[in-house]
């Protein structure tokens, strides 16, 4: 984007003149945004994740990755997705992160879903239920308290 007036309001918020797109240094001057207003915090916000929509050969339409975040402060954070198609499948997963600045961070994934593929009465019909089980932890390389530790655990089960 490129930025004809813009006016930066430290730690509160950025005001903006007409802008336009820019690509590879060539100016696109169609769509034009005649202003803008962005908040600009340096705190963490919460708040809900918008999904995105589409199609899949075998589950369907679906609704994808919406749900919550949760900006529970500087060191962790935690998100809520779920999924659900149109043929009966859907899905819920929970991801968090953790940072302890110069020392070390780390995730957790929890995924659990249940996929209908085919027909209900068909003989191609099938039903699974599926989960994982994700979880990461690195020690920073500037920590000096202990040798640097890079741990990754991995468990996925499926039932059919």
């Amino acid at each position: 984007m490129h930025l004809t007036k813009a006016k930066v309001i430290s730690n509160k918020k950025i005001v903006t003149g007409p802008a336009y797109m820019v690509l590879e240094d060539f100016p696109i001057y169609f769509p034009i945004l005649p202003f803008g207003f962005f908040p600009n915090t340096p705190s963490y916000s919460s708040g809900i994740l918008v999904p995105m929509y589409g199609e899949e050969q075998n589950r369907g339409f679906y609704l994808r990755d919406g749900g919550y975040y949760w900006a529970a402060g500087e060191y962790f954070d935690l998100a809520l997705r779920g999924e659900i198609y149109s043929k009966g499948s859907w899905g819920t997963q929970l991801h968090t992160n953790y940072r302890k600045r110069y020392k070390f961070s780390g995730g957790f994934d929890f995924r659990y879903n249940i996929n209908v593929y085919g027909e209900s009465g068909l003989e191609t019909y099938q039903k699974s239920k599926q989960y994982a089980v994700t979880w990461n932890h690195s020690q920073d390389q500037k920590s000096k308290s202990q040798p640097n530790i890079f741990c990754k655990r991995e468990f996925i089960k499926q039932w059919i």
